[in-house]
């Protein structure tokens, strides 16, 4: 019987050799994306439970009017604040707390703060933090503890409606220009990176790609008041 020659065997090797490395280039491939839409899908849903959040904060934010009877500034016991500040950070009373312990020194009325700032491992990154207070504090501008909310944020903005426009200016309810005014809506911009922080060694901040959300918030407290300017025209975006 004739059997192989060298030759043939030897292409047989390296005929199944290379369609051995192109199925794996192939398994790696597929896993490599499989592991990338997992990354993706993590932070998107991430990304809407801080939204939801930051949402379900806004809408619940509430101010006293500083004329209302029994509530001027000496005399009220509670103190109320939306306070957006130049450098984005924001600062509000409103009613989402959940006291945790029976009769404890909790209310659902809380002070809560959102602040960005840089990441001091990650250059080109930044980190949001919330806070929230038990109750009220006496002192609106005090500190209070803060929490990481999202790791790998490029950007988040709080752009305002005054009835007119959009602003990305200082909106204070304590202070002459917006003293007791909310504004109706409030438009919310995140944007992080798409790959985690734990997964991002070795690459630069300016080669991620990036995730952005946008959401428009109603605040419902502020329906009741009038708007910072009268409406004329259409609405921008």
């Amino acid at each position: 019987m004739k059997g192989f020659t060298l030759i043939e065997v030897i292409l047989s090797i390296v005929l199944l050799v290379t369609l051995s490395l192109a199925a794996l280039d192939v398994v790696r491939n597929t896993l490599n994306i499989k592991s990338s839409l997992g990354e993706s899908v993590a932070v998107h849903q991430q990304v809407n439970t801080v939204m939801a959040k930051i949402s379900m904060d806004l809408e619940h934010t509430f101010i006293i009017h500083t004329r209302k009877e029994g509530y001027n500034a000496t005399e009220r016991s509670t103190k109320t604040i939306f306070d957006r500040r130049t450098d984005g950070s924001l600062r509000m009373t409103t009613m989402v707390r959940h006291p945790r312990v029976k009769d404890a020194h909790e209310s659902d009325q809380t002070l809560v703060v959102y602040e960005l700032k840089s990441d001091e491992d990650r250059s080109g990154q930044k980190i949001l933090w919330r806070g929230e207070s038990k109750v009220i504090p006496e002192d609106l501008g005090a500190d209070i503890p803060m929490v990481i909310l999202m790791n790998g944020v490029k950007d988040f903005r709080v752009s305002l409606w005054d009835g007119n426009r959009w602003l990305d200016s200082r909106w204070n309810t304590n202070r002459s220009e917006f003293r007791n005014k909310l504004p109706h809506m409030v438009r919310v911009e995140l944007e992080v990176f798409s790959i985690p922080p734990e997964n991002q060694e070795g690459k630069d901040a300016s080669e991620l790609p990036t995730t952005k959300s946008v959401t428009l918030v109603h605040l419902p407290r502020a329906w009741g008041l009038k708007e910072h300017r009268p409406y004329s025209g259409s609405l921008k975006w």
